[in-house]
């Protein structure tokens, strides 16, 4: 596989090798696959959708967009990379309880720092979740409302893509996980660690193996290659919501982001 490197990882207690790339490969691997990138197109044209070409060159985070410092880490990560940074939200999707998702119904402020050194937190509760869960849609619960407000103060130019009607056909067809995953074939870098233990703990170790791994490999077999995926770190400050008073000192216009309020977190 192209520049491709075996990263080792544990999983149930046992080796596992999963194909990752590099950060500092980035971007000659997705030069690597140009010519691939019509016949990923064809794939999605053969059924029906409009590949969303506009995803081309650009770092890809599977996250409806909230201004965590999960978030920030990927924007660092991708301006290392010097590609640009994109997310994939999904405005129909059901409110279901998961540690993401609860995560954006009640969002851990980090206020900035006590005279001692310790992170002054502060808890917002935007919904009852328990009312929600698998009731309501993102879009209807207000959260994606929230978090897209936040995101316009610190980085209004953010590429948002919304995935709802192209995943329900995917859905249809059975091949919900291979169709995202194609997106960063060979036109987007997937940031992502499927691996890891991360947020989800568990719950992440059974949908590797019972999702994403056999996409990967249906994928594999059908063009070649694998997606392009760089293994996003994950600590648990990365699940902390920078409040606006910060947010704002951290917008730079049109210049960036400046990561300095929350370095440390990162």
């Amino acid at each position: 596989m192209l520049l491709q490197n075996s990263i080792m990882h544990k999983l149930h207690g046992e080796d596992v090798m999963s194909e990752y790339i590099d950060l500092k490969d980035v971007k000659k691997v997705l030069e690597s696959r140009q010519e691939l990138c019509k016949d990923v197109e064809e794939l999605w044209k053969s059924v029906g959708l409009k590949f969303p070409t506009q995803f081309q060159g650009c770092g890809v985070l599977g996250r409806d967009p909230m201004t965590r410092v999960e978030f920030f880490k990927f924007w660092e990560m991708c301006d290392d990379s010097e590609i640009r940074p994109a997310c994939i939200t999904g405005n129909d999707e059901l409110f279901v309880s998961s540690k993401v998702k609860v995560s954006m119904a009640h969002p851990m402020m980090f206020e900035g720092f006590s005279k001692k050194g310790f992170p002054i937190l502060q808890k917002e509760k935007l919904i009852d979740i328990n009312k929600h869960d698998g009731q309501s849609t993102l879009e209807e619960t207000g959260i994606l409302e929230f978090h897209r407000a936040r995101i316009e103060r610190v980085c209004p130019n953010l590429l948002i893509w919304d995935m709802s009607e192209a995943m329900k056909c995917w859905r249809n067809l059975g091949l919900y996980y291979q169709g995202y995953l194609s997106i960063c074939l060979a036109h987007g870098v997937l940031f992502e660690d499927y691996h890891g233990v991360g947020e989800s703990g568990k719950c992440l170790s059974d949908f590797t193996e019972r999702v994403f791994e056999p996409a990967f490999e249906w994928l594999k077999n059908k063009f070649g290659v694998g997606p392009i995926i760089v293994p996003l770190p994950w600590k648990d400050s990365y699940k902390l919501h920078p409040n606006n008073n910060i947010l704002q000192q951290m917008n730079k216009d049109d210049k960036g982001i400046d990561f300095e309020p929350i370095k440390i977190l990162l």
